[in-house]
Order: C-alpha cells, then sequence, then structure tokens
C-alpha cells in the first residue's frame, strides 16, 4: 500500500463541526432538491465520462454533481470511492446506468458515523488511516476522519456500529487509538397538523421504524407531536451540507445529515401531515 491515489476530486462543501458533547442535531421537516449518495466504481475508471454521465442525471429542478472523487487506496486498487450530489427521487437503475459508462461496475454504498475528539490516526507500517482502514474488512470502500468526525462507507447490509467498532478495536488496539467516540445522532421534534387520528399516528411510527436511520418514534396524537431519534448508522442517502464557506481537503467527504424526506415520506404513506418543527 502506498500514498492514497487520488484521480479527481471535487469537494463541494466543509465538514460539519460536531461536538461529542452536545445534543443530537435537531433535524428540520423541509425537503431537499438533492441529496448525497455514495458509490463504490470498480475497474477502470474514466474521469471525464464519470463527469458527463452524472451531469445527465440533472433535472431541471436540480443539478446533478460529482461532490467527491473518485479517489482510491492502495489497499482496494480495484475500487474507486465517489460521493455524488443527485436530485432527489433519481431512481437507482438510472444511476447504475450512467455509471456503467465510466466504470465497467458500481455499488451503492452505506454509512455509518461516529463523533470523538479530534485527532490522527497513526501510520501503520508506513500506511496511513485511510489505506489501513478501508483494508481491514472486504465490504470496505472508505473512510474519512476530520474533526473527530469519523464515517465509514460500506457495501449496505454487510457492516454495522457494533461490526465496525470491533474491527477498529483490532486494528487500532496496539497503537492506543481505537477508540472511536460517540454514534452521531440527531433528533425529530415536529408538530403534527389536525385532525391527527390516533389510529394514523400508530401507523406512522411503524412506517417511520422502517426507515434507514430511524431508531426511536413517537407520535403523540393528543399533543400533536413526533419525537424521533436518528442514529448515524447504516444510512444511505444523506442530505446534502449547509454551505460554510470552509476550505475541505482534497480527502474530505462533504458531510450530510438526516434526509428528511424520508421520514415525510413515511409520514404522508399514514397520511399524517406536518405543521413545523416543534417550538417554532
Amino acid at each position: 500500500m502506498k500514498q492514497a491515489i487520488l484521480l479527481l476530486a471535487i469537494p463541494l462543501l466543509g465538514p460539519a463541526r460536531l461536538d461529542p458533547q452536545a445534543e443530537a442535531r435537531a433535524v428540520e421537516p423541509v425537503r431537499h432538491a438533492t441529496c448525497l449518495r455514495y458509490y463504490s466504481l470498480e475497474g477502470d475508471v474514466k474521469p471525464d465520462l464519470l463527469r458527463r454521465a452524472v451531469a445527465g442525471l440533472s433535472t431541471i429542478e436540480a443539478e446533478a454533481k460529482i461532490a467527491m472523487g473518485p479517489i482510491g487506496v492502495s489497499s482496494k486498487p480495484k475500487f474507486r470511492f465517489v460521493a455524488l450530489e443527485l436530485p432527489i427521487g433519481t431512481k437507482p437503475k438510472e444511476v447504475d446506468k450512467a455509471l456503467r459508462q465510466a466504470s465497467p461496475k458500481s455499488i451503492e454504498l452505506a454509512w455509518t458515523a461516529f463523533q470523538g475528539k479530534d485527532r490522527e490516526l497513526p501510520s501503520i507500517l508506513g500506511y496511513n488511516g485511510p489505506e489501513c482502514v478501508v483494508g481491514m474488512d472486504n465490504d470496505m470502500r472508505w473512510f474519512a476522519l476530520e474533526n473527530g468526525l469519523a464515517r465509514f462507507f460500506y457495501v449496505r447490509g454487510k457492516l454495522d456500529e457494533a461490526e465496525l467498532r470491533g474491527r477498529f478495536k483490532t486494528l487500532y488496539k496496539p497503537f492506543d487509538a481505537d477508540e472511536l467516540g460517540e454514534l452521531v445522532h440527531e433528533r425529530i421534534e415536529w408538530k403534527l397538523a389536525e385532525p391527527l387520528d390516533p389510529a394514523a399516528g400508530k401507523a406512522a411510527e411503524k412506517a417511520l421504524l422502517k426507515v434507514p436511520g430511524v431508531a426511536k418514534a413517537k407520535v403523540d396524537a393528543a399533543a400533536r407531536t413526533l419525537t424521533a431519534d436518528i442514529a448515524h448508522d447504516g444510512l444511505q442517502a444523506a442530505a446534502p451540507p449547509v454551505a460554510s464557506g470552509e476550505k475541505v481537503s482534497a480527502a474530505g467527504v462533504p458531510a450530510g445529515g438526516f434526509l428528511a424526506d424520508d421520514a415525510l415520506d413515511a409520514l404522508g404513506a399514514a397520511k399524517v401531515n406536518v405543521s413545523g418543527a416543534a417550538g417554532k
């Protein structure tokens, strides 16, 4: 393994600076024009073709673009990681077809995030952090550590918080660098519109618990409120970050939080409407 190979890096926005001691961030009940989605490309990748193929996924309402990549490490020489900002509702088959114009095979990735102290991982036998972490499991495709925010990108359904902690501990325990910190959380505190049928509220709870990342959900029909706990574990699409003006390194992955659109869709399917954020 040698230095990470950067073919093309187009950083979009700066990473979020999360305080590990702070309360979970609130998710606003707003829909987005675009979202972030993450992919692993296998085989030879043609950057120019990739840019054109991704741009072809644009709609009248929203532009599709490369947020970062393609980038790879020598521990997985056949794979390249890309983060794409795509219009909401872009179908997986459409993305796969577009990416095949630039790479023989693509896989959409899931991600898990931990917030710990700001640090750098020690090199192991001359290999840097991303090289070591991406190489620790066959299903790992990318790893980013910025401002203490550690994010793992991997083949969906293969890894989770417990597996990642265990494998990371095995890798870095001998170097006293195995503490990842807390799993990142966000919260939903939304006011619901009236009338609100209690049965619809229960249906909404069940629908929300099927949304990736929703760990707990509670609808109070009498108070017309929804509260939910969001864990950044096994998420797929992510809300695009808010522009901060902060520069990000070529190795940085654009920060993204829970995509509220998924929760709003679940509520809509249960015929429950949102009137706004609680307390506003």
